[in-house]
């Protein structure tokens, strides 16, 4: 349900936001693994928030790519400090896998919507040049 919504409103101009939705759909997945892997393994002691907690981390970081702060927002909300290299991890992983396969959340709403970005790398071209020489035209 929160997955549909969040499409539903994503490309409106009402300030819904989509972190919310986010933390949502990634803490109901890592919820359903959560309770599978307690399904699975009957012996351990596992905790089934934690799986939910860590997929919302990384729903958020391999969509919206904002790894730092989000790392600092998910230790705060957990008051844990001992869950900050599982974070770290699967903010890591989900960047990678994320970047592998397209652009951020927020990068590809501003490419459809026609807002100019810069890339975070210039072009061959660009670096060399001076300020005098890119005012010319």
């Amino acid at each position: 349900m929160f997955y549909s919504l969040a499409v539903v409103t994503f490309g409106t101009a009402v300030p819904a936001g989509q972190f919310v939705p986010g933390i949502m759909i990634g803490s109901t997945y890592g919820r359903l693994v959560g309770m599978s892997v307690v399904k699975f393994y009957k012996k351990l002691n596992v905790d089934e928030g934690t799986y939910a907690l860590l997929g919302a981390a990384s729903f958020l970081g391999g969509s919206m790519r904002m790894t730092v702060s989000l790392c600092v927002i998910m230790v705060e909300i957990t008051n844990n400090l001992q869950l900050l290299p599982l974070i770290m991890l699967v903010l890591l992983i989900s960047k990678a896998v994320g970047d592998f396969f397209n652009e951020g959340l927020y990068e590809e709403q501003a490419r459809l919507k026609g807002i100019p970005l810069l890339d975070s790398r210039p072009k061959q071209v660009m670096r060399n040049m001076n300020a005098k020489d890119a005012c010319k035209n």
